[in-house]
């Protein structure tokens, strides 16, 4: 491994740390009221660290399990806390009190913001992967190999003659 490729997949840690920070600060300012009518707009700041996480990790290595890391962390930590049981009221958990729309929200609009934010990116490479292969062998390649997040290569469909 690189020099520059270490410090990309440093900088995927630090996202991923961030993704998971956000999840605590997102669940903490959840159940914030505009006077009496609640304001849950800490889910739109898991809404966009699930679209600028993703991103930024897949852009700095071009590695899909790269870009899941920062979901996975979001999620993971915010399933964690909306679970967590209160200490001073035993029965109780942390957030989910009495079904609170509002943690729904967070896990709902943050959970799908990862899931479109990650398709779209897988959608991109593949997109990439059959322009390359159209193009010919002296076209560049697109990213393949152990960082590239691949489990097995993407085939085209095959066509009928």
């Amino acid at each position: 491994m690189r020099r520059g490729e270490l410090i990309d997949w440093v900088l995927v840690a630090l996202i991923t740390l961030l993704a998971g920070w956000t999840a605590v600060v997102g669940v903490a300012f959840l159940p914030w009221h505009l006077g009496a009518v609640p304001m849950p707009v800490s889910a739109l700041l898991g809404v966009a660290a699930m679209i600028l996480g993703p991103r930024a990790a897949y852009a700095l290595t071009g590695s899909l399990v790269a870009a899941a890391l920062p979901v996975a962390s979001w999620f993971l930590v915010s399933v964690w806390l909306v679970l967590l049981r209160n200490p001073m009221m035993p029965t109780q958990a942390v957030s989910v009190v009495q079904g609170q729309w509002r943690v729904m929200v967070l896990l709902g609009l943050g959970s799908l913001a990862g899931a479109a934010t990650l398709t779209l990116l897988w959608a991109d490479r593949t997109q990439a992967r059959y322009a390359a292969r159209r193009a010919g062998p002296d076209a560049p390649a697109p990213p393949t190999g152990a960082g590239s997040g691949s489990v097995e290569p993407d085939e085209p469909p095959a066509r009928p003659r």
